[in-house]
């Protein structure tokens, strides 16, 4: 092989590994709903990108669903409604899976106002206001967790 068909197969090589790299780095993340509890469904997220982006920029989310931030240790983790378009419930959830915590109806009008549980936790489930009371959950209650 000449070192011209060389060049032309070595650049055609980077360029489609170039290509590809490009469309799977910079493709949206699609998280892939689980369920655990029966008659609700989790979204985890558990990057710094998606706990950063959480449910902000979308409408609505249904009754028997919530997003649920696993962060990589517990804390007291803060979260406003930047950029959120409804309100929601923000449920507090130990390292057992023990809920600590409830935050009824936060609105997006709410914002700057931050929210923090009331101990240090690893978890946080953001739902439809007044989820948790449909689901029979309250302080004390042990959830299953899609983990």
């Amino acid at each position: 092989m000449n070192k011209i068909a060389l060049a032309l197969l070595i650049g055609t090589g980077l360029v489609l590994a170039g290509i590809f790299y490009a469309t799977k780095a910079y493709a949206p993340i699609e998280e892939t709903p689980q369920q655990a509890e029966e008659n609700f469904t989790y979204e985890v997220v558990d990057t710094d990108a998606t706990r950063e982006q959480g449910l902000s920029g979308r409408t609505s989310i249904p009754e028997n669903y919530g997003m649920l931030f696993v962060f990589p240790k517990k804390d007291l983790h803060g979260f406003w409604m930047k950029d959120m378009q409804f309100a929601i419930d923000m449920i507090w959830i130990n390292e057992e899976g023990i809920i600590v915590g409830i935050e009824r109806g936060a609105t997006p009008e709410s914002f700057p106002q931050s929210f923090f549980p009331p101990e240090p936790v690893p978890y946080v489930l953001e739902t439809v206001p007044g989820e948790a009371e449909r689901q029979g959950w309250s302080v004390g209650t042990q959830l299953v967790l899609p983990l």
